[in-house]
């Protein structure tokens, strides 16, 4: 599962495709919503509450991988085309 633990204005205002919304401040009520059995892949805005998230999850039995950098690392990855320009004008190719 592709778990977003930021809060609902914050995923209304930019998410990665397929990441389902659940507030780490909702999670404990929420995690019903999880399915056990499966990786939980969690995402915040810059790894902090995806960290505190991991910690329950892992808690009540899941297994979790938090994204390092959070959306603001693949926000800036993804929406910054310098960052792309800038390896290719070097000569880099990734």
């Amino acid at each position: 599962m592709l778990l977003d633990v930021r809060t609902v204005g914050e995923f209304s205002r930019g998410h990665i495709n397929g990441f389902k919304n659940i507030p780490v401040d909702e999670l404990r009520e929420r995690i019903n919503e999880i399915e056990k059995g499966k990786p939980v892949y969690l995402v915040c805005q810059s790894g902090l509450r995806s960290y505190i998230a991991s910690r329950i999850l892992e808690g009540n039995g899941y297994e979790t991988y938090n994204f390092s950098g959070g959306f603001r690392f693949y926000d800036a990855v993804v929406n910054d085309r310098t960052l792309i320009e800038k390896s290719y004008a070097c000569g880099m190719d990734y």
